[in-house]
């Protein structure tokens, strides 16, 4: 009986974790693509698309990985938590190996982004999608690119 019962509790702990993930999974499935920077809200400044010299930046997202500025980062979902957060973990550059605890939404086509950048600790999670001029964080909000 104990033979039987290890292999199946075994099996219910794995299935357990799978289906946690599975949240996570549907959503980096929604994030899949590329994004065009269309407004930034840092230092107590913003811009936008509409400003003379804006040039947004543009994010693409390929399974775990996110590309910007030729910079490369591994991304962790957990959009149970309210807002929902998102880890980018750092391959290349002055910030390799940091992880940057940040928030996401997503609406349509729209994805909001808010993380600590100027500030020394990049694991503070913001709690809202807010960046005032002392506060350290950046709000980026990107556009889905339409696929050609």
């Amino acid at each position: 009986m104990l033979r039987t019962a290890i292999p199946l509790l075994s099996f219910a702990f794995a299935a357990s974790i799978l289906s946690a993930d599975e949240p996570a999974s549907d959503e980096l499935k929604k994030l899949q693509g590329e994004w065009q920077e269309v407004e930034r809200d840092t230092q107590g400044k913003k811009t936008s698309k509409a400003d003379p010299g804006f040039s947004g930046l543009r994010f693409v997202i390929a399974g775990d990985q996110l590309t910007v500025n030729n910079r490369r980062k591994t991304i962790k979902l957990d959009p149970a938590k309210e807002p929902k957060a998102i880890d980018m973990i750092s391959h290349d550059g002055w910030e390799i190996g940091q992880t940057t605890a940040a928030i996401y939404k997503l609406e349509k086509d729209r994805l909001t982004i808010c993380q600590p950048y100027w500030s020394g600790d990049t694991t503070a999670r913001p709690t809202e999608f807010k960046a005032a001029a002392d506060d350290g964080r950046m709000l980026l909000i990107l556009e889905r690119v339409p696929r050609k």
